[in-house]
């Protein structure tokens, strides 16, 4: 090795790893061995070492703009790209954001993409998923990554064979064996990631709502067409084979930007649906025609549950233009007609409910912290079960489990 390997591996080995007792935060199973670059990576001297040997590794690339997801990225892509200027061969840098910015300009990406390809870097590489996530985002910026670069690469470079089929260079300073490490005989069993699935279309609904980071309408399928809502305030069909529009259905509008969080349900050609517009949703599946609207609530962001047993659909309900409030409807699958109604949660019923088909029994969560459990046919509560708030001695050690009889 060169006399700058030499060191930046001993800084390493004395400074960045870390071993068994030594550990004081475990994951999901226990350690003998981890990487701690975070500990040196802001040192100037080794910073320097780090982003003059990348810089070499990276010579043969004749131009290319360098990037890589926060946080580790952020200070290897600044010290390579201050380094290039400096030498009068300036690089562009940005970094990946681990998820979109909430507020501002809701970036992923910050910093200005150019045509020249991509070098993405980072501190280690395990099983190449951040890297894998990086690359599709590059993807759906329009640009080609040409090589990924690391400081420690954890495999063998056949192991990373999405990589190498898309013909990305896979570089790193070192490997696990230059410290004497290996892998534990669980993860050399581990099958490498692969990708190899292809888009076939794409649509995008108009108007989306970046301050609401939840969950929203999932999609549901037929044998025909995909089903989902939107924040734009369409309820959309697409046809499966292609991505064209079948049919879309315009819900009224709400307040608060709120517009389909609910996601549907589908029986014999109906879907059904609900809105913050209030109203729960029965459209025809083949033509997007209204059967049904039941309008007695203010919000509605819970998602429908079928019973076909009993021809009734549940949904939660949300009141809070007098009183804030929830509850729960079950409603005729094939008039809308409600059936029965409990509308007396002290707080909204963002949550869904489950249908028990064997009791006959459907239970529903709500913001006041508690479950209720009904008799799906006649809507009498059963019990009542007020979860509290959770301790940190809960949290530490998991769930419980309640019966669900009377």
């Amino acid at each position: 090795m060169q006399p700058s390997v030499d060191t930046l591996k001993q800084i390493i080995e004395e400074n960045a790893i870390r071993h068994g007792s030594d550990i004081p935060v475990l994951g999901s199973k226990k350690s003998q061995w981890l990487f701690d670059f975070r500990s040196i990576m802001l040192r100037p001297s080794t910073l320097e070492l780090i982003c003059s040997r990348m810089r070499e590794r990276l010579a043969h690339i004749p131009a290319y703009q360098i990037g890589g997801l926060e946080t580790a990225a952020i200070p290897l892509v600044t010290a390579i790209v201050y380094a290039s200027q400096m030498a009068g061969a300036p690089h562009n840098g940005f970094y990946i954001r681990k998820s979109r910015k909430k507020s501002g300009l809701l970036q992923m990406i910050e910093g200005v993409l150019t045509n020249e390809p991509v070098v993405l870097i980072d501190d280690l590489m395990n099983s190449g998923r951040s890297m894998l996530r990086q690359i599709e985002i590059m993807k759906e910026a329009g640009k080609k990554v040409v090589a990924v670069c690391v400081i420690v690469r954890f495999r063998d470079t056949s192991y990373y064979e999405t990589l190498r089929t898309e013909g990305i260079e896979i570089i790193s300073l070192f490997t696990l064996s230059d410290f004497g490490l290996t892998l534990s005989n669980n993860d050399r069993e581990k099958k490498p990631l692969r990708t190899y699935f292809k888009i076939l279309w794409r649509g995008k609904s108009p108007n989306p709502n970046h301050y609401y980071v939840v969950p929203k309408s999932a999609p549901v399928l037929d044998t025909e067409r995909v089903y989902f809502g939107s924040d734009g305030g369409y309820f959309w069909a697409i046809n499966q084979t292609d991505g064209s529009i079948a049919w879309k259905f315009k819900v009224g509008p709400h307040a608060q930007g709120k517009s389909i969080f609910s996601s549907p349900a589908l029986y014999n050609d109906t879907v059904y649906f609900g809105s913050y517009d209030g109203n729960v949703y029965a459209l025809d599946t083949k033509t997007g025609a209204k059967r049904w609207i039941f309008s007695e609530a203010d919000w509605v962001g819970s998602s429908p549950v079928i019973a076909p047993d009993l021809g009734l659909a549940f949904i939660g309900l949300e009141y809070g233009l007098w009183h804030k409030r929830g509850g729960i409807v079950a409603l005729d699958l094939k008039t809308g007609k409600k059936r029965w109604q409990y509308d007396q949660m002290p707080a909204y019923t963002h949550s869904s409910p489950l249908y028990i088909r064997h009791k006959r029994q459907v239970v529903i969560g709500s913001n006041d912290g508690a479950a209720y459990l009904f008799n799906a046919k006649t809507g009498a509560l059963i019990w009542k079960y007020a979860t509290g708030i959770p301790t940190t001695q809960e949290l530490d050690t998991g769930f419980s489990a309640h019966d669900i009889k009377a």
